[in-house]
């Protein structure tokens, strides 16, 4: 992806040597927390899902070739309605033993978006990361799924919005981090 045009505060990319450099603004990344079956079984129950309206939207974006899409975690099953081939990745092996033959057109794989090794250059068309963007160490995942993307290749980032902080300051500060991803 070489036309990448982000402006994050605290981030530099030099993309002629495709190195990257941060100030980690990332939440403490213990996921094992998905890992226990009880967890695993009340986040499904009770996670909040997309309206059917970001859905139609991102049908819309969906390159014409239409090849590959990847995505993370539970959000992935309305994707497989309107992609051909998905691959979902999750960190976590019991989310993905729990979902295993949701849809015939879903290869799973337990990895995460920094470490896209088993995904060739420039072979997905299409990476949807669903409300998991905060766990991410942000520079390192857009040098690789910059890697693995298409030219023409479309990344979507779905969340619910910036978390509410009833400490007005703490609030503005994480306002300005969030408002540099938000696209309607």
């Amino acid at each position: 992806m070489k036309n990448l045009h982000l402006k994050v505060p605290g981030v530099k990319v030099d993309r002629s040597q495709g190195e990257v450099e941060s100030k980690k603004f990332i939440m403490n990344p213990t996921y094992r927390r998905f890992e226990d079956k009880e967890h695993v079984t009340g986040y499904a129950k009770y996670q909040p899902s997309y309206p059917k309206e970001l859905y139609d939207k991102t049908k819309n974006v969906l390159p014409a070739i239409g090849r590959k899409h990847a995505s993370s975690g539970q959000r992935t099953f309305p994707l497989t309605k309107i992609c051909k081939h998905v691959i979902w990745i999750d960190v976590s092996r019991e989310q993905i033993s729990k979902a295993r033959k949701a849809a015939s057109n879903i290869d799973y794989r337990v990895g995460q978006a920094k470490d896209l090794s088993f995904l060739g250059d420039g072979t997905i068309d299409f990476m949807a990361v669903a409300t998991a963007i905060h766990w991410m160490d942000i520079p390192i995942c857009i040098r690789e799924v910059s890697r693995v993307l298409r030219p023409g290749g479309v990344v979507a980032v779905y969340s619910f919005g910036p978390d509410t902080i009833h400490n007005k300051e703490a609030h503005q500060l994480v306002w300005e981090v969030y408002k540099h991803y938000i696209v309607l």
